[in-house]
């Protein structure tokens, strides 16, 4: 399938989704009430997810060990021990190098606080000298202006 016939199924499905946006909202306000007083209904959900939960339960277990081994990996790459990088942590309060927040969940999937995952290590790719921790969010935007400092300043002059 080429590129635009890509394009031409994703742009007639955003004005399908337009044009019947409405029986979608109803229906899903349909479902919710449903489940809020039909006994019977929220059973049924609660077993599909349950068994859902069961079906996926190894796979997001493993999930989770990818993740401590990148994250493990990824203080070995940059050679920081645990202790030099909860220093920075320390160091930086706690928080973004930028933006000075908390790391917060922004994923729907957890519920909202404060993350178990680590702020990001950043570095400088040319040098690969660490800068500081960062967000997630922080560390995309970043990473999307490539590290340029013009285009980012350009980016605050039209934000003024």
């Amino acid at each position: 399938m080429s590129y635009k016939e890509i394009e031409d199924r994703q742009n007639n499905a955003r004005e399908y989704y337009k044009e019947n946006k409405h029986i979608w909202i109803h229906s899903a306000e349909k479902n919710k009430k449903r489940y809020n007083t039909d006994s019977s209904y929220r059973e049924h959900r609660l077993a599909i997810q349950k068994k859902s939960y069961y079906k996926n339960h190894e796979k997001s277990l493993a999930n989770r060990r990818t993740y401590a081994k990148q994250t493990n990996s990824s203080l070995k790459m940059y050679g920081l021990s645990i202790e030099q990088y909860n220093a920075l942590l320390n160091k930086q309060n706690g928080v973004c190098a930028i933006c000075s927040r908390e790391c917060k969940v922004q994923s729907k999937r957890f519920k909202e606080g404060k993350s178990n995952r680590p702020l990001i290590i950043d570095h400088c790719h040319k040098t690969n000298k660490i800068r500081g921790l960062l967000c997630s969010n922080c560390n995309i935007m970043i990473g999307m202006a490539e590290d340029n400092i013009n285009l980012l300043q350009k980016a605050i002059d039209y934000l003024k």
